[in-house]
């Protein structure tokens, strides 16, 4: 086998020496090209500046999601049904015609617990409303109609209303006896509504009295005295009062839910109130007066009362609640008069012996 190759390899290299010679037969060798004595100088690129290399961002940590709330299992009535039979609510009146109520609800026997009024039979349902009568012992007298609120008798000493008595836009005039001297009228948390009051106030006038619990609803009052009418006499008016002297007002309530004018003129005093229009020694407590709009011009113009006077007693008014959106005062205009208006009173007088005590006013 080593012969063989030996054999090929001289073959080989005789073939190329043949080729070599039938070439010209000079063979010839160069120097590599990095060897050579001409070779230019290699150039060397400068260092290129360093890469800055943002920092890399912290890895955002996902805000913990609240886990998926279970749906509720449901359970399913199984009855037997019944209506539930709760006890009565207190009745909506402090005396006198009210309503009492109460929540019926459908109970399965079953689960233990109310469910859809569906499942309980309709025709057996107790009632959820009764009327209801408080009573007051004190009363003397029980005002149930117009007629009864016109003609009150200076005897009964304890007036009361035992329900809400529309006067629907009846006109208050001097067909109203409804003055009070050293009377209570307990309006037992009841409504008078709706009265027309165009000259005379809702009550007129009251001495040493009382008016308590009494809600006045959506009177009309538009009060207009020209010149020509008692123009040399003093004017007193108000919504509910004229003229009160030692005079107690506490649970108050009066909503004017139309507009609302007095307007009086004249050379001498004129005394305007939305509730009152002159007093002395008065006491007022929890007096709530709303309303949309009301304009009052008069010498002495307030939206609770134009003129509060404390002789030898005291004149107290707390927790006042009013709230008119649009209340207009103007003087009275006439020549050497000047205008007292104030958000609540008009003006407030006192004798050196007279104290005043306001708190809780808004």
């Amino acid at each position: 086998m080593n012969k063989l190759y030996k054999l090929i390899v001289l073959l080989i290299l005789g073939t190329l020496f043949i080729i070599f010679q039938n070439c010209g037969g000079d063979v010839y060798f160069s120097a590599p090209a990095e060897l050579s004595s001409e070779t230019p100088p290699v150039e060397i690129n400068p260092i290129p500046p360093p890469i800055e290399v943002e920092p890399t961002p912290p890895p955002i940590t996902p805000e913990p999601q609240p886990p998926i709330p279970e749906p509720p299992i449901v359970e399913q009535p199984v009855g037997p049904f019944r209506w539930t039979n709760p006890a009565w609510n207190t009745c909506n009146r402090v005396c006198g015609e009210g309503l009492q109520k109460r929540t019926i609800s459908c109970f399965d026997q079953g689960l233990g617990k109310n469910v859809g009024s569906e499942f309980c039979n309709p025709n057996t349902r107790p009632i959820a409303e009764r009327n209801c009568f408080i009573d007051n012992t004190n009363c003397t007298k029980w005002i149930s109609s117009v007629s009864d609120f016109k003609n009150i008798n200076r005897n009964d000493s304890y007036i009361c209303l035992r329900k809400d008595i529309n006067l629907n836009n009846v006109t208050i005039d001097s067909s109203f006896n409804n003055n009070l001297t050293n009377q209570v009228f307990n309006g037992c948390g009841q409504s008078l509504s709706k009265a027309s009051i165009r000259r005379q106030s809702l009550f007129g006038m009251a001495q040493n009295s009382e008016i308590i619990n009494l809600v006045v609803d959506d009177p009309s009052i538009e009060i207009y005295i020209p010149n020509n009418i008692r123009t040399t006499e003093t004017i007193y008016v108000g919504g509910l009062l004229s003229f009160a002297q030692g005079v107690k007002f506490k649970n108050i309530e009066m909503n004017f839910k139309r507009i609302g004018l007095i307007q009086t003129t004249g050379p001498e005093a004129n005394y305007c109130g939305a509730m009152l229009g002159s007093g002395r020694n008065l006491e007022f407590d929890n007096i709530k007066i709303t309303g949309d709009s009301f304009t009052i011009k008069c010498m002495y113009s307030g939206g609770l009362a134009g003129y509060v006077r404390s002789d030898d007693k005291i004149v107290k008014m707390s927790n006042i609640d009013f709230s008119i959106k649009n209340l207009r005062y103007h003087g009275s205009f006439t020549e050497n008069s000047s205008a007292n208006l104030g958000g609540i009173v008009g003006y407030i007088d006192r004798d050196p012996q007279g104290t005043t005590q306001l708190t809780n006013i808004n």
